[in-house]
């Protein structure tokens, strides 16, 4: 951190930071210590304004990542439904509540935090029974979205897609999720989550 100075011929004390951008910006003071005090505001807000979305990627699960992810891009995708759906298995594995879209009077759309709902006995045992045939797959998913960012790999998203298969879901399914986590994982380095690495 830079420390006050006096310039030569002039009253007062200077302070002077400088933006990650290259810009500077200097403001003289009458005393030391409003210097001091100045340019330690300054610089705590130049660095808060780098500070990664959500604690960046060592901070955040997978499953907290995409409720950022869904309310930035699935709710205005038009299979918004089928995304969110898949979404929440990876939320609630990270110990959240899933999503769900709510849509006013004028059409727009807007994402909540949901309690499970008890559903109907024939509805119940028909997702039982599809969830005990891919039992694997949601149980990794799982695992998954309760994993720090930082820590998923490539070999996570091989170990997903080979799991999908042995679980005889079908190649466009495979590709459906293994695109969702992509694309996720892509913005979140472009705009909002800045990890160092993550998978390909």
């Amino acid at each position: 951190m830079r420390r006050p100075f006096q310039i030569a011929g002039r009253a007062g004390w200077s302070a002077e930071v400088e933006h990650k951008d290259g810009r500077s910006q200097r403001r003289l003071f009458p005393t030391r210590d409003k210097a001091s005090a100045w340019l330690h505001e300054a610089q705590a807000a130049i660095d808060a304004e780098f500070l990664p979305a959500l604690g960046g990627p060592a901070a955040v699960t997978l499953g907290r990542m995409l409720v950022e992810y869904a309310g930035l891009y699935t709710i205005n995708k038009g299979g918004w439904n089928a995304e969110l759906t898949r979404l929440n298995h990876y939320i609630r594995g990270a110990g959240l509540k899933p999503l769900r879209v709510e849509i006013d009077s004028d059409g727009k759309r807007r994402l909540l935090d949901c309690q499970e709902k008890l559903l109907p006995k024939g509805f119940a045992a028909h997702r039982d029974q599809r969830l005990s045939q891919r039992e694997r797959t949601y149980a990794l998913i799982a695992r998954l979205g309760a994993r720090m960012v930082a820590r998923i790999t490539a070999r996570d998203m091989q170990e997903l897609a080979s799991t999908m298969r042995s679980d005889a879901l079908s190649e466009s399914t495979i590709q459906k999720e293994i695109a969702l986590l992509k694309h996720a994982f892509n913005e979140a380095i472009r705009v909002w989550v800045c990890p160092s690495s993550t998978p390909k």
